[in-house]
């Protein structure tokens, strides 16, 4: 079966043959041959227009299937994640309750890496412009530049460095 467009083009110019003259008989009357492949050529037509349809809405199923398997992926995802993420915090209170440092075997293993945060509480004063940043129109406290102040040995109201123990599993 020929492409929609030639077939639309075939219809074109079928048509404009039976608008000539020159394919009319003596009383002005289309050839019976050209209405018959007009009519052809336009039952063709529908039926490529209504296969390309049954694709569009094939494709537009497809697509909704598929954003609906992407979400779904994606909840998995957020789901495993946060199962990760808690069995990890878990563990890590567990072992440090144990007082166990590490633990290795062949698949896994198990260290604690010391690492410091600052943490600001209730106290801290924003009007320390010397440890805040500006982030338009509202002020938050700067915590690197808090962290290294903390450093030097100078005090920050409402700001201490905290240690802490992050978990690594490899």
């Amino acid at each position: 079966m020929a492409r929609l467009y030639d077939l639309v083009g075939d219809m074109d110019t079928l048509y404009c043959l039976m608008q000539d003259e020159s394919y009319c008989d003596e009383d002005g009357i289309v050839n019976p041959d050209f209405i018959e492949m007009f009519g052809d050529t336009q039952k063709d037509i529908k039926a490529k227009a209504l296969n390309a349809a049954k694709v569009v809405k094939q494709l537009k199923a497809d697509s909704t299937m598929l954003e609906t398997e992407r979400k779904n992926l994606q909840a998995r995802e957020n789901r495993l994640k946060k199962n990760a993420e808690w069995l990890e915090e878990y563990l890590s209170n567990c072992l440090q309750t144990a007082k166990i440092d590490s633990l290795s075997d062949t698949q896994a293993e198990i260290k604690f890496r010391k690492s410091q945060a600052v943490e600001i509480d209730t106290m801290f004063d924003l009007s320390q412009d010397d440890f805040v940043r500006i982030i338009p129109e509202e002020r938050k406290p700067d915590k690197a530049k808090i962290k290294e102040a903390l450093k030097r040995g100078e005090c920050v109201i409402g700001a201490y460095i905290e240690d802490r123990l992050n978990i690594q599993i490899k």
